[in-house]
């Protein structure tokens, strides 16, 4: 069995105290450190999370750290662990520069990133970052191929609805 831990940090949470936290889950056995991502948070939201009776996601998720920019600092901080994003709001991101950070974190890693994604559930923050919630998983599916084909060897096009790439 592989055990992976879920690790939310903000722009609450010290440098150093990652840095301690996630050496102290490697020398653990731990396999993989996940961390999770929402741009924008807000006290009251008319959403459901779906994940909890009371519909309200637990803890206090305001200021996440950009995943990417999280994993590739706890990569600098240890060497086995795997890296994961728990999971990536693929629907909200341009699919190039995604495709681009997660291939850099595997990179600068050593090949060691977990590539989670999903489509997301708080529509407040995709009203407020102009991206269409009802249209997410489309999104996502179409998003998710262009960068599947930007990680192909060679030079890389993709058509969609929604991505053109083009050399």
């Amino acid at each position: 069995m592989k055990i992976g831990v879920a690790m939310a940090f903000s722009q609450h949470t010290s440098a150093d105290f990652i840095k301690a936290a996630v050496r102290l889950v490697e020398s653990k056995g731990v396999h993989a450190i996940w961390v999770p991502e929402h741009v924008m948070f807000f006290p009251d939201y008319a959403s459901t999370y779906p994940y909890s009776n009371s519909g309200r996601i637990p803890g206090d998720p305001e200021g996440l750290l950009d995943p990417f920019t999280a994993l590739t600092y706890i990569a600098s901080c240890t060497q086995n662990i795997r890296l994961g994003t728990g999971i990536c709001l693929v629907p909200q991101r341009q699919p190039v520069y995604t495709a681009k950070m997660v291939a850099d974190v595997d990179f600068l890693s050593g090949g060691r990133v977990d590539f989670g994604v999903g489509v997301g559930w708080l529509k407040e923050e995709f009203d407020n970052l102009g991206a269409d919630f009802a249209k997410r998983g489309k999104l996502c599916e179409e998003y998710i191929n262009a960068m599947k084909e930007l990680w192909s060897d060679g030079v890389s096009t993709f058509s969609s609805p929604s991505v053109e790439i083009t050399p």
